[in-house]
């Protein structure tokens, strides 16, 4: 073969090959980038940290009462005892992963009632998506209204 003089570029430099960024990558690194997103992402991984080995680091059982009620933070407990005697800090431990499964329990469910009635909405159409559309109005100004009643009291 003769050579022709021409400098051919490799083709994994071509922009056709670069692999791009999966868009859960880009939605952290943007959180993280913003101030206040990696101060939420933090609390975020903390809480979820708790959640998970909080039965671990928990000193004491959260149903234990033998220790005096009402006793204030010390090195002993933490957060102190509460009325019957029970390490409030162990409570707080074994808390917070039954908090956060509640948590994404009912986020889930939302998020399946809200696809249903969304895709009813669209695909009945008329009267159908106008109740549907009126019964989310209606659910939406429920957490708002006692609020206003107590602003204008």
């Amino acid at each position: 073969m003769t050579e022709t003089g021409y400098i051919v570029p490799d083709a994994s430099s071509s922009p056709h090959f670069i692999k791009k960024r999966s868009p859960l990558l880009e939605f952290v690194i943007g959180i993280w980038k913003n101030g206040k997103g990696k101060v939420g992402m933090i609390i975020y991984a903390v809480m979820i940290g708790i959640a998970i080995f909080g039965r671990l680091l928990a000193p004491y059982s959260p149903t234990d009462v033998n220790f005096p009620a009402f006793q204030p933070p010390s090195l002993a407990h933490l957060l102190g005892t509460n009325y019957v005697g029970e390490d409030v800090f162990s409570e707080f431990l074994y808390g917070t992963g039954v908090s956060l499964t509640v948590g994404f329990v009912v986020a889930f469910a939302t998020m399946v009632i809200g696809t249903i009635a969304g895709i009813s909405a669209g695909f009945l159409g008329k009267v159908t998506d106008d109740v549907i559309m009126r019964t989310v109005d209606v659910l939406l100004v429920i957490p708002g209204f006692p609020l206003l009643v107590i602003l204008s009291a």
